[in-house]
């Protein structure tokens, strides 16, 4: 019994630093998100925060997205308390799905890359 509740605790501290180590990543506000369903509103800022946070590891940076429309998304990013130019990006032929949000993070985590270097 004691076991078992040992690897609860475990577990539930394991948790508890993921989340804090999540949250010491950098900051993202996604704006006018009801444009987007539930699910994908959740992955824009948990996508672009893991993007950046590998691209400019220890760097501080805080990130507003604003959905446009269903197929629009603009961000600006801060890095290091410079503010980047503003990025906008737009799927032609379809509405944001979970693949373009990837391809927006990585090219928000390469934008960053370069200005630190």
């Amino acid at each position: 019994m004691s076991i078992a509740f040992g690897a609860l605790l475990a577990s539930g501290s394991t948790t508890a630093m993921a989340a804090k180590d999540k949250a010491s990543l950098g900051q993202c506000h996604l704006a006018t998100g009801s444009k987007l369903s539930a699910d994908l509103s959740t992955a824009v800022c948990a996508e672009i925060q893991d993007a950046l946070a590998k691209a400019v590891p220890g760097s501080r940076f805080s990130v507003e997205v604003t959905a446009m429309s269903r197929s629009r998304l603009a961000a600006e990013l801060t890095l290091n308390d410079k503010i980047l130019p503003r990025q906008n990006f737009a799927v032609m032929d379809s509405e944001i799905d979970r693949r373009s949000i990837r391809v927006f993070a990585k090219s928000l985590a390469e934008l960053a890359r370069a200005e630190r270097r």
